[in-house]
């Protein structure tokens, strides 16, 4: 089933008024990491409890992450931010966020991959995309909305 904010029930929890499609990463390996032109790619892959493959949701992010660890803060461009996205590949999702207070955050084991983009680095009317292909589900992030509500 599509989905878009439109028509996703409140989940009446926090305070954002819809939960976002952001916590079926919870579990899931980071497989691949994309530089494209001006964007970043993040390929998942999401297992059953047997073990078999059910998808691989992709995580389009149109504002680069900040790549956040115990000694480091890197940001796009910064002196090892490439191999800091880079080195998550193969690493499982631990925890998500994704309220006004924390902005879009990905834990991994030992950093962490969080959006919270001022209102300079918006590169347009999206901040991030969330595909699962499988089931043909998707979610949006925008300025001004749900997580991002503080961006107008």
């Amino acid at each position: 089933m599509k989905w878009n904010r439109q028509d996703r029930p409140d989940s009446g929890s926090g305070p954002s008024p819809r939960q976002s499609l952001l916590h079926r990463l919870l579990g899931a390996k980071l497989i691949s990491v994309t530089f494209i032109h001006d964007f970043l790619e993040l390929t998942f892959e999401e297992t059953g409890e047997d073990g078999h493959l059910i998808d691989s949701p992709r995580l389009d992010c149109l504002v680069w992450p900040k790549a956040v660890t115990a000694t480091h803060s890197l940001t796009f461009g910064a002196p090892g931010y490439r191999d800091a996205l880079c080195e998550c590949i193969g690493a499982t999702v631990t925890l998500v966020r994704d309220d006004p207070s924390s902005g879009m955050q990905l834990h991994f084991d030992d950093r962490i991959l969080e959006i919270r983009p001022t209102l300079d680095e918006l590169p347009g009317p999206e901040i991030a995309l969330l595909h699962f292909f499988e089931t043909k589900e998707w979610d949006v992030w925008r300025p001004g909305e749900d997580t991002f509500v503080d961006l107008v």
